[in-house]
């Protein structure tokens, strides 16, 4: 669902620029020189708009009761209120837990009857003990063996490996298509003797549409036997790739919509089941890690999209080309990971 509601971001960003920037902006092909500045308030507009939402999801945020985490609360010794939590969120589902604040006391008693407890030492009295310990705890999670974790087999290193040339190719293949779709729907209007803003946009909301249900049918086929995490994310990939390379040769209006559309539904459940399975792959010690460190790489990747696109140019279609060949790539990487963890639990 996570990036469903990313899709219908894109929409909703879509249609607002749609009416704003079609209707106040200045020709395309008018100099530079001879656009006045009140005549070419699309853009702005458009920007103040988002603003404007934007500060409205903050003020609604206020509305909306977010609980603590428990983990964090019982870090912090607060029992009862980790206790309080878990029972809230499970009336607000309508259900009951069995957790009570006497399941950790008979915890806290068979530690303490095993002196397995932390004891009290001198340095610790210090006035500035316990601040010292805080930093000394945070500052050990910076320490590499995680990230040695990642590698400490050779399955693990594999997967590892498999899943940061992933998010590596994704990275750099999705914003070298997505970053400039209003540049290539113009360029194929120009093409066809039909450019406008307002085609222009409008293709754009329709395509950023036809994303959304891609994630609800991801989950689907991930659960399905014979297709499972892997399957989807080769059928996904090579199926963004097939319709990037479509998309180049389009030479109609309706080829154009159409191929755009597909594009967007299948790199949607690209990324939908690229959320979902890298933590799944990875074992919960090392799964913040994990994830952090592909997460890394995959914005790494995506700041050379713009480098190749003013290299290679994008009045023509290698950025798009590239961008196709990168998302087959990775269907075909997809295949040979070592895991598949459809029906599996989480290590």
């Amino acid at each position: 669902m996570q990036s469903a509601f990313w899709s219908v971001g894109q929409a909703v960003a879509a249609l607002i620029a749609w009416p704003l920037i079609a209707n106040y902006s200045c020709p395309s092909g008018l100099p530079a020189g001879e656009c006045r500045f009140e005549d070419n308030l699309g853009w702005r507009y458009t920007y103040w708009t988002f603003g404007g939402l934007t500060m409205v999801l903050f003020l609604m945020r206020l509305l909306f009761r977010v609980y603590e985490t428990p983990k964090y609360l019982l870090g912090k010794g607060l029992d009862q209120q980790a206790v309080d939590v878990v029972q809230k969120v499970a009336a607000r589902n309508k259900t009951t837990t069995w957790l009570t604040i006497s399941h950790f006391e008979a915890i806290d008693a068979e530690l303490n009857s095993n002196n397995i407890n932390n004891t009290t030492t001198v340095e610790d009295q210090a006035p500035n003990a316990n601040h010292r310990n805080i930093i000394k705890r945070n500052i050990e999670k910076f320490r590499p063996d995680k990230i040695r974790s990642l590698f400490a087999t050779p399955q693990i290193a594999i997967s590892t490996s498999l899943m940061l040339f992933l998010w590596c190719s994704i990275g750099m293949a999705y914003p070298l298509y997505n970053s400039f779709i209003p540049i290539y729907l113009e360029n194929k209007g120009v093409n066809q003797g039909s450019s406008s803003l307002e085609k222009t946009y409008r293709n754009y909301a329709i395509q950023a549409v036809c994303g959304i249900p891609a994630s609800i049918l991801g989950g689907f086929t991930v659960d399905l036997k014979k297709v499972g995490r892997k399957g989807t994310g080769t059928f996904a990939c090579i199926g963004t790739g097939v319709f990037l390379f479509l998309f180049t040769r389009a030479n109609s209006e309706a080829g154009i919509i159409g191929f755009t559309c597909a594009i967007a539904f299948f790199q949607n459940l690209v990324y939908g089941l690229l959320y979902s399975y890298t933590p799944e792959l990875f074992p919960a010690p090392i799964r913040g890690t994990a994830n952090g460190l592909v997460a890394m790489f995959n914005r790494l990747s995506g700041l050379m999209a713009p480098i190749i696109a003013a290299y290679v140019g994008i009045e023509t279609d290698l950025p798009v080309w590239i961008s196709a060949a990168l998302f087959v790539v990775a269907g075909v990487v997809f295949l040979i990971l070592p895991f598949e963890t459809r029906g599996r639990a989480a290590a």
